[in-house]
């Protein structure tokens, strides 16, 4: 019996875990599930579990798979090796477990299967993994070796579930996925090793099967079975019903075999039925055959109709009515799925395509692999543009009506200067103020800033060429002087990104300028608005190269034309070819992103309907377009009016003349060479040097045409070479948008940190104030207790002195009460009366006290008294007996006034005792709460320190700000701290240098402030010139645009012909002839036009052609799909669902019945819990106690007090 210890919580479903024992605790790793639709999982969560937990919730560490799997197991010899399959991988992964920290992989290894999903089995020897292949492979502890492959189930039957061996690994029990269990023995010598890099061939034979086994080994088997029960004996001893397939047979599997066996045996039982059938039915086909021609041989008025001779007309009938019905719901079905199609479509085209404004497309390289994708992008919402606005207003009216009057923190000032500043009131600039500055302004600042960069600089080369010298100060000065300057250009605070190389960057607040929430939230929508801007001109960059592409493709399909030309003409006139015809560069889908939303007619595999009606139409369309095509044929009037217009002027071209061959004369067709005569000769001789003169103009049209495709493939290398350089330029270009787009993310993100940070320290000093307000509030309201039991502590002392003057009053009349008794009579007695009980009453408390003392004085009994209290009553009775030795001149009167002296006296000595107790337990309350309001008072002044902590840090923190710059490389300060090789690549800088460069700037400020002595001077006439100046260029502004309008105007031949006729005197009207020049030239015009236009249509034909293959690879990708979509779909293990569903309704029984228990479990706590309150309240009914209530009632303090 095992008994569960403890219970983990692991909220989360369970996929697999393993266990390690450790000294005294177990440490478990469990793996939960991560994808729900596929049951597996790559997170391993670490709990330690000790012998005196019973409850564990929280895991002590998470580790990380190298993968995703439904199983692990622990390599047999290694625990901290893990062996698993990922899941849908054909792979086996060894992975170590280091310190329980960390998962690193070891090793991976092929599985050996035909299929993915293999299961696992790990025992103490051997490694199983089984498939739906039906492959079993078992490896030794290794894992890398495997000891036998073998084939256990068919992959029609779903291959094999689970397999294990034994130890020495000759017997292997395997479990199919359709329920049978298989058992295969193996000899030592039929086993091999199988390397680890190589898996089995399905056709190799793996181990050899000995049919004779049985037969051998009958005798002993019966002997064995004869102790069993008959009924067993003979289910086990019985000859099997079916035989098996011969293996020559071919690949086949059992129940195949037994289907082909099953209906050979039915069609040689049915054959000769079937031959009788046969022969009835043709000869009833003869009888209707000769019916029919006997009918169709009678008179019209004799003939019957031939549905008189169909034997079945109402099956016929009844079919046709189910086609047509199946028909009818066919049209129906198609047309709900078109209209869903359609509307799915619009959907998504309405959702995701329409919203785009640009819409997202890649360029590829022509003939390369080099991609560049331009940034889509979405219609701009309503409300975005409003708050742009808004920001820019508030931008600008802040800095226009605040010019040059604001707060600078992170400057360092002088006392006097700070409270100058400190006490400077906010100014609202108005116009004529302005003017007014402008005249102050130092107007050869930027002059100056020039001069004294350039002398920085130049420095900085000097250092340069020294080496050994750092750039760091000298690139702070450089930065530090660009600092000082006004122009928001060249501001330190405007280098945080490269947006300016760009485009016009927006006016930021500076970084360590604005502080507001209102003043980071304008920032940020410059910010995401200067990304936008930097997305659009990449576009327009891609768009230029994209027409640029779209050009160059155009061209290089122009040349590639071209060069199949010469190939043509290379193969007909000289039986040649050229050495390489290039390809056709073609369009990627996805620089094509209109494809997507259009289906053309040639995508669609599926025929188009067309009714016969509409075929009639067609078929007569072409008929007619065939005829006009002929008789546009046999009509050659086009060429003849052509030839008679140009009037003989058409030139045959040279390249079509030497392709005709000289004809050869007469006599070398009709004579002999011995017969021929002069003329012959000279014929013959005119012919040679015809023929020869024709090879030489050949020779030279080849040279010309081979000259021409070293031409042409030159320029189509240099145009594609050219092209994919500037797409390379291109692809530098997005990389830096993408950083300059990524600084302004930093920069957006940074302003959203700053509010973050400083919003939580507002909140923790809240915070800090509410709980000093709370100790402040705590702290008077413990005053105003320790005042009250101040109070208290003075009525009880006033109370106990009043008592303890009685009871001296009391003693002091005891003499009194026996003034007829002598001395030494007096002298007994009160010896009798200082006489008490002795017990303890260190236990007893003020209220047994008091109770005590009503019971002397009473004499009442009582029940619920303590014990020493009862104890001390029954002595105090022995002590009320008159002793034996007390004289008898002491009468019976005289001891009981004793007795009742005796217990006032008791009574006042038990009453000041507990009034005693009582100021003591006042002490204490009051001791109590003075150190509570002293604690108090000592973290309010611990709060209050840390409140001015974390005001001064937020201070600190929002003046020491943190910055963005963009440095080169090779320019940015390193630590002078850490090891020598951190400042290998470094250049430092002497204290020299520095200095030298301080210089600088002050000789340079020394040359301002001299300039701007003299610029007050001259600023003066420098406007009025101004002025001046604007004047005379606005009046050459009116001239040039006169000048501009007067040049504008175009002066044609027909106007200067016009106007020298003009000026001859001569009429205007045309001459024919020039009428008909007029004529030839817009016709020689359109005909240019219509040959640019055939040209681009053959080009579209080619992308058409085009567009048609890659829609033909996708429908085949689309059919491959739905082909592997239907064969998952089979493979569905449909049980395996059925029982996952009641094993889930099973586990929700188990919590709702666990549920019920421990609402049952509460119900009874909490009657518990009411019954023990009223037993306390009982008791304190019956034993009553004085008590008060702590504010603070915690148990630390409780047994403090």
């Amino acid at each position: 019996m095992y008994t569960a210890r403890t219970l983990i919580r692991v909220h989360r479903k369970i996929i697999d875990l393993l266990v390690y024992e450790g000294y005294r605790k177990l440490r478990i790793l469990v793996l939960y599930e991560t994808v729900k639709q596929h049951n597996v999982g790559q997170i391993l969560l670490l709990y330690e579990a000790s012998p005196e937990q019973n409850l564990i919730t929280d895991s002590i560490h998470t580790l990380k798979l190298p993968g995703v799997y439904r199983t692990l197991y622990q390599v047999p010899g290694n625990p901290m090796l893990l062996v698993g399959s990922p899941y849908s991988t054909r792979q086996l992964r060894l992975q170590k477990i280091v310190d329980f920290r960390h998962v690193v992989l070891e090793d991976g290894l092929v599985t050996g299967h035909q299929v993915k999903l293999a299961n696992l089995f790990v025992d103490r020897s051997w490694v199983s993994t089984t498939a739906l292949d039906g492959f079993v492979l078992i490896r030794d502890r290794t894992v890398r070796r495997v000891a036998a492959h073998i084939m256990a189930h068919h992959r029609s039957d779903l291959g094999t579930i689970k397999a294990m061996a034994n130890r020495q690994g000759d017997l292997i029990v395997c479990l199919g996925y359709n329920g049978s269990l298989i058992a295969i023995r193996s000899t030592v010598w039929e086993r091999k090793e199988f390397p680890q890099s190589k898996a089995t061939p399905p056709e190799e034979v793996l181990y050899k099967a000995q049919h004779g086994v049985y037969e051998k080994m009958r005798k002993k088997i019966q002997s064995d079975y004869a102790s069993l029960d008959p009924a067993v004996y003979e289910l086990l001893t019985k000859r099997r019903k079916y035989e098996f397939p011969d293996p020559r047979q071919g690949d086949k599997t059992w129940s195949e075999w037994r289907e082909e066996i099953q209906l050979r045996e039915e069609e040689e039982k049915c054959r000769e039925e079937r031959t009788a059938i046969l022969r009835e039915f043709e000869a009833l086909q003869g009888k209707v055959r000769k019916l029919l021609d006997a009918n169709e041989a009678s008179p019209e008025i004799e003939k019957l109709p031939v549905s008189f001779f169909d034997l079945d007309l109402a099956g016929r009938d009844q079919k046709l009515k189910a086609g047509r019905d199946i028909c009818e719901d066919l049209h129906l079905e198609l047309e709900h799925n078109i209209s869903e199609t359609r509307r799915v479509s619009r959907w998504i085209r309405e959702t995701f395509w329409d919203p785009q404004e640009v819409v997202g497309k890649c360029l590829y390289a022509i003939l390369g692999t080099m991609l560049v994708t331009n940034y889509p992008e979405f219609a701009e919402e309503p409300d975005e543009k409003h708050h742009l606005q808004w920001a820019k207003f508030c931008k600008k009216t802040a800095y226009s009506s605040l010019e040059n009057d604001e707060f600078a923190p992170w400057r360092i000032y002088t006392t006097e200067e700070l409270q100058v500043e400190l006490n400077k009131k906010q100014k609202l600039y108005h116009k004529h103020e302005r003017r007014f500055d402008l005249l102050t302004d130092d107007g050869d600042q930027p002059e100056l800033e020039q001069e004294k960069m350039a002398i920085v600089e130049a420095d900085l080369e000097e250092q340069k060429a020294m080496g050994g010298k750092t750039l760091c100060s000298l690139m702070k000065t450089k930065v530090s002087i660009r600092s000082m300057t006004v122009s928001g250009e060249i501001s330190l605070f405007q280098k945080s990104t490269t947006t300016h190389r760009y485009i016009e960057q927006s006016s930021y607040y500076a970084q360590i300028g604005h502080y507001g929430f209102s003043q980071t939230m304008i920032n940020n929508h410059l910010l995401l608005h200067d990304c936008k801007r930097l997305r659009a001109f990449f576009n327009q960059a891609f768009n230029e190269m994209y027409a640029t592409k779209e050009r160059e493709m155009k061209v290089i399909g122009e040349r590639i034309d071209r060069i199949r030309y010469i190939d043509s003409e290379l193969k007909t006139m000289f039986h040649r070819h050229v050495p390489h015809i290039p390809a056709d560069p073609q369009w990627h889908w996805q620089e094509r992103p209109e494809s997507i939303i259009k289906v053309l007619d040639h995508e669609v595999k599926a025929k188009r309907y067309i009714s016969p009606s509409q075929q009639e139409l067609l078929d007569k369309q072409v008929a007619e377009e065939e005829r006009i095509r002929q008789l546009l044929l046999a009509d050659d009037f086009r060429e003849r009016a052509l030839m008679a217009m140009m009037d003989g002027v058409l030139e045959v071209r040279w390249e079509d003349t030497i392709k005709i061959d000289v004809p050869k004369p007469a006599c070398m067709l009709e004579k002999r060479p011995e017969d021929y005569t002069s003329e012959d000769i000279s014929a013959v001789k005119q012919y040679e040097n015809d023929v020869q003169f024709l090879m030489e103009e050949r020779e030279r049209y080849k040279r010309m045409l081979e000259a021409e495709y070293g031409r042409i493939m030159e320029l189509l290398k240099e145009g594609i070479d050219k092209f994919n350089e500037r797409l390379n330029d291109l692809f530098h270009l997005k990389i830096n948008i993408e950083a300059a787009i990524n600084q302004l993310h930093l920069r957006y993100i940074r302003g959203w940190i700053l509010i973050r940070r400083r919003m939580q320290s507002l909140q923790e000093e809240d915070k800090l104030k509410r709980r000093i307000l709370e100790k402040e509030k705590y702290q008077e309201v413990l005053n105003g207790h320790l005042d009250a039991f101040r109070e208290l502590r003075e009525e009880m002392t006033d109370k106990y002195r009043s008592f303890v003057a009685k009871e001296k009053a009391v003693a002091k009349k005891f003499k009194s009460e026996f003034s007829s008794l002598n001395k030494f009579q007096v002298e007994l007695l009160a010896q009798q009366y200082n006489r008490r009980p002795k017990i303890t009453t260190k236990n007893l408390v003020a209220s047994d006290f008091y109770e005590l003392a009503s019971r002397v004085t009473s004499r009442l009994p009582c029940v619920y008294l303590s014990t020493e209290c009862k104890d001390y009553l029954r002595i105090l009775n022995h002590l009320d007996v008159r002793p034996a030795t007390l004289p008898a001149t002491i009468d019976a009167s005289h001891w009981d006034d004793l007795i009742r002296l005796r217990r006032v006296k008791i009574d006042f000595e038990l009453r000041g005792k507990a009034q005693q107790m009582e100021i003591a337990d006042v002490d204490a309350v009051i001791l109590g709460f003075e150190q509570r309001i002293e604690k108090c008072k000592t973290e309010a002044e611990g709060m209050k320190k840390s409140l001015v902590e974390l005001r001064k840090s937020r201070r600190i923190e929002e003046l020491d700000v943190e910055m963005q710059l963009v440095l080169k490389m090779g320019q940015v300060e390193i630590q002078l701290e850490g090891e020598v090789n951190d400042a290998q690549n470094a250049i430092f800088v002497s204290k020299t240098a520095i200095e030298s460069v301080n210089e600088l700037i002050r000789a340079a400020g020394a040359c301002k402030l001299n300039a701007l002595s003299r610029l007050l001077s001259f600023q003066r006439g420098t406007l009025l010139k101004q002025w001046e100046h604007e004047c005379q260029k606005n009046k050459l502004q009116d001239l040039e645009e006169d000048l501009r309008s007067v040049e504008s105007v175009t002066v044609t031949k027909e106007m200067q012909r016009y106007l020298k006729r003009k000026a001859r005197g001569l009429p205007d009207e045309k001459t024919p002839q020039q009428l008909e020049d007029d004529v030839n030239a817009v016709k020689r015009q359109f005909s240019r036009i219509l040959e640019d236009h055939q040209a681009r249509l053959g080009s579209i034909e080619n992308e058409i052609a085009a567009v048609r293959s890659k829609n033909e690879q996708l429908d085949r990708q689309i059919l491959e799909m739905n082909m592997a979509r239907c064969e998952m779909e089979h493979r569905r293990d449909l049980i395996g669902e059925a029982r996952q569903r009641e094993h889930m309704e099973r586990k929700l029984r188990m919590v709702m019945h666990r549920s019920e228990l421990i609402k049952k479990l509460q119900d009874n706590y909490a009657e518990l819990i009411e019954l023990q309150t009223e037993h306390e309240l009982l008791r304190l009914r019956r034993y009553p106690t004085f008590h008060f209530r702590m504010l603070d009632d915690n148990d630390g303090e409780r047994k403090k007090d």
